[in-house]
């Protein structure tokens, strides 16, 4: 079972590199036969990553102790909806999950292969694509969820008593849902900044911001809970400066909610319209910031990670999409410049 969900990951690190490529290719030659590839294997990832989630959650629900994640997050003894929940408990389960969410909301928004929002939808499958891949490199080489150990235990270490709460089962998936939801605007913003200006209005807009609001909602709902599970396990005063992951959480929160209003106010403040770009971009990172990098604290990132070492890979995946936005920003700029 273990080898069919390495495999899986293994066929939807291929397919995004694929994707990456093709999307590439097609958006520069115009072929609507490249950009219907990309799309077919960014579904196709989808559906590989789909096989891997099924595989890891079946091996926790039966309790396969010969796989190490499962050994680390679970016990005989474990109550179901625990074991279920053990998923997101490690670094690479949520990893994982986040992932499969994210490319699930990517092909639904961004599906279109044919007219002006063809292209457009292959720029933006080609950045959700760059960090799929990314990802998934994590996943196979370093955070492997699927590792087998050479010794089966007879019982697993178990899940972390403090997060064996009702609140901290919810709290790190919703906070998923909406890292994955914001990732629709962020691949929507690198899409338009390779788009001419002078075609009028980048396609999927509404798309984009209707993906706003339901990312927000969540990431709150998600918030008060871990203040929730504080309050509960730490005692008054502990929902507020427990963790630095939970200010980190916050950053992102106020980011997304200054988005939510430039989106929409963007029709009647051309400087509104013009910071959807960074501020799209601003938010995701700082999901991706706010999840890997905290170390200071045993239970920091989205769960707790404190076994691992995904801050600084994590930091160079940051480091490279500013880079690109950057080259981005400075070619629309030079566009614009000599449309003017």
């Amino acid at each position: 079972m273990a080898k069919s969900g390495h495999f899986a990951l293994l066929l939807a690190f291929s397919l995004s590199s694929f994707a990456i490529l093709a999307n590439l290719l097609g958006h520069w030659r115009n072929s609507t036969k490249l950009i219907a590839g990309a799309r077919n294997a960014t579904i196709g990832c989808f559906a590989c990553l789909t096989i891997a989630v099924t595989v890891l959650w079946i091996a926790l629900v039966r309790s396969d102790f010969a796989v190490t994640y499962v050994a680390e997050h679970t016990s005989r003894a474990l109550p179901l909806v625990f074991k279920l929940s053990a998923l997101w408990a490690g670094a690479s389960g949520s990893l994982l999950l986040w992932l499969w969410m994210q490319t699930g909301f990517i092909v639904l928004v961004f599906h279109k292969c044919k007219d002006d929002e063809g292209a457009f939808s292959a720029g933006a499958r080609g950045a959700a694509n760059l960090v799929s891949a990314f990802f998934l490199l994590v996943l196979v080489f370093d955070q492997n969820p699927f590792a087998v150990s050479t010794t089966i235990r007879p019982d697993g270490a178990g899940l972390n008593p403090m997060l064996q709460h009702p609140a901290m089962a919810l709290h790190a998936p919703i906070l998923l849902i909406s890292f994955a939801t914001l990732a629709v605007p962020f691949a929507w913003a690198f899409a338009s900044l390779k788009w001419d200006a002078a075609q009028g209005p980048a396609p999927l807009s509404r798309q984009a911001r209707n993906w706003i609001l339901p990312a927000w909602l969540f990431m709150t709902i998600g918030i008060v809970l871990r203040m929730w599970w504080g309050h509960e396990k730490l005692g008054p005063g502990g929902s507020r400066a427990w963790d630095p992951g939970q200010n980190f959480f916050l950053m992102p929160w106020l980011t997304a909610t200054a988005l939510l209003f430039c989106f929409r106010v963007s029709k009647r403040n051309p400087f509104s319209a013009n910071l959807l770009f960074i501020l799209s971009l601003i938010t995701y990172s700082l999901c991706i910031l706010g999840t890997f990098l905290p170390r200071s604290a045993p239970d920091s990132g989205v769960h707790a990670f404190p076994e691992s070492e995904l801050g600084k890979p994590f930091l160079i995946l940051l480091i490279h999409i500013w880079i690109l936005a950057a080259i981005l920003l400075w070619r629309k700029y030079r566009r614009l410049k000599e449309q003017t």
